[in-house]
């Protein structure tokens, strides 16, 4: 529980991520004595069933959906480490709202009928006070702590603007003691009205919907300073990121800090921590993110860099300037003529055992369909993708691209191809191009009755081989 819950910033993040998805319109966030005496988190969502009080601060308890990776853990670590916990909630089937009051055990000693709005309010007593070492250490780093809960909650309301946000610190004189941030119509609302109106000339705003790909569905707003533009990012961070309404570290897209800098502002504007330089919001499908994560990660830097790639290339049309992008020897035009496609990868992680794929020479009899080389230096392969879903499920017919065989040799389709049942003649691969999109056919793993005709020009994507697909980012 002490590692689940390390800090006062981890109890607020905690119970502002549970306001959040409870469907809250308004949360409001007080500290008693800077939140050493008492942290509460109020807000006016669907409150808690009462048929859930009984499990609601056990290990491994959790009335979420699996695609928001609740592990239910939080509230009853927070109660762990804690004097008590009270939770005042009520929803709309209720009559009147519940007063709950927990333990250090988790356990629910007192319950009580008491009047209240449809909501939940929960208050954290003497946080931190059950682990002395982490209590001394926060006693010493209230300040400082005060300044972190400020500007992640700041953070938060950026990716959360459809909603109101306030805080009080409890701590007279203090910066940042009160706090309201009232919900905005998007994301240009918002960032005018924390970082001021001269923002809007200033900022270059975009948003985005991927259309296709394994991001397909994913969204994405964001704001950036101009190049040139000066703009005081208060207690925002220079660069802000966020996944489904949850700040994170900036360090998940490593590039995109100095891609966007470089082309924003000068080299000093880097350094300090006065200058914005943009706050970027994610709207991203569970099946991309690494479920054992306790923050949003990406299952791939692959995905990564494809984010990447795109964010740099929305910026630079929203600004109109026509840059071409250069980053690991390769040119990545900008200026091109889809406005809502994906951009392509400028670069991407190698497959496996695939570390160096040469450029392998053609077989004498091939067709003038297969390109006269076929260059791989770097290849990752998605066995699950949606591409290869919808695929299989809509029976696609796949046009066959060519055959890469064991000796090197990149083999045609067609009636002139063999049948490659010689162990030293066996193909590996077969590449396919389905919806707009290479897929690779393990044909090394097919079983035998299975493989399909080398000599067809179409194969159909049937579910028997979609254990043996893959597709390819190249």
């Amino acid at each position: 529980s002490a590692a689940e819950i390390p800090s006062l910033l981890s109890i607020v993040q905690e119970l502002v991520s549970n306001a959040l998805d409870a469907s809250a319109a308004k949360i409001t966030v007080s500290l008693s004595g800077g939140g050493l005496d008492s942290i509460s988190v109020t807000d006016n969502g669907y409150g808690i069933p009462q048929d859930s009080f009984s499990l609601l601060a056990k290990h491994g308890c959790t009335s979420k959906p699996s695609c928001l990776f609740a592990r239910g853990n939080s509230l009853a670590s927070i109660c762990a480490v804690s004097k008590q916990v009270r939770i005042h909630t009520m929803t709309s089937d209720d009559e009147v709202a519940t007063m709950l009051s927990f333990d250090t055990r988790g356990a629910l000693v007192n319950k009580r009928a008491v009047a209240g709005n449809i909501g939940t309010a929960v208050t954290v007593l003497q946080p931190l006070s059950v682990v002395p070492v982490r209590y001394k250490f926060a006693k010493s780093q209230l300040a400082k702590i005060g300044r972190d809960i400020h500007d992640w909650l700041v953070r938060c309301w950026m990716a959360n603007h459809h909603i109101s946000m306030s805080l009080s610190s409890g701590m007279a004189g203090s910066s940042g003691s009160r706090l309201t941030m009232s919900a905005s119509l998007n994301l240009k609302e918002a960032a005018e009205a924390y970082l001021g109106s001269k923002c809007s000339g200033d900022c270059i705003f975009f948003e985005h919907q991927w259309s296709r790909g394994e991001l397909k569905g994913a969204t994405t707003a964001g704001v950036v300073a101009r190049k040139g533009a000066v703009v005081d990012a208060k207690r925002l961070s220079p660069l802000s990121v966020s996944i489904n309404g949850i700040p994170c570290s900036s360090s998940l897209l490593p590039n995109i800090r100095t891609t966007l800098a470089g082309n924003r502002m000068d080299s000093g504007t880097i350094a300090t921590k006065k200058r914005f330089i943009g706050f970027l919001s994610f709207g991203i499908p569970a099946y991309i993110l690494d479920r054992s994560s306790h923050t949003p990660l990406f299952v791939s830097s692959a995905i990564v860099e494809e984010i990447e790639a795109e964010v740099a290339a929305l910026v630079l049309r929203a600004g109109e300037e026509k840059v071409v992008i250069v980053k690991n020897k390769l040119k990545l035009p900008v200026n091109n003529n889809h406005a809502g496609g994906m951009s392509q990868s400028v670069s991407v992680p190698q497959l496996r055992s695939f570390k160096r794929t040469s450029i392998h020479p053609l077989n004498p009899h091939t067709q003038d369909i297969v390109p006269v080389s076929l260059s791989i230096p770097k290849l990752f392969w998605s066995l699950s993708s949606p591409i290869i879903d919808d695929a299989v499920n809509s029976a696609a017919p796949a046009r066959v691209i060519c055959w890469l065989m064991a000796d090197g040799r990149i083999v045609a389709p067609g009636p002139s191809c063999q049948p490659m049942a010689d162990v030293d003649d066996k193909a590996h691969l077969c590449l396919l191009w389905v919806n707009d999109a290479v897929i690779a056919l393990d044909t090394n793993a097919l079983p035998l009755k299975a493989a399909p005709d080398p000599r067809s020009l179409v194969i159909e994507i049937s579910p028997p081989l979609r254990p043996y697909l893959c597709a390819a980012k190249i």
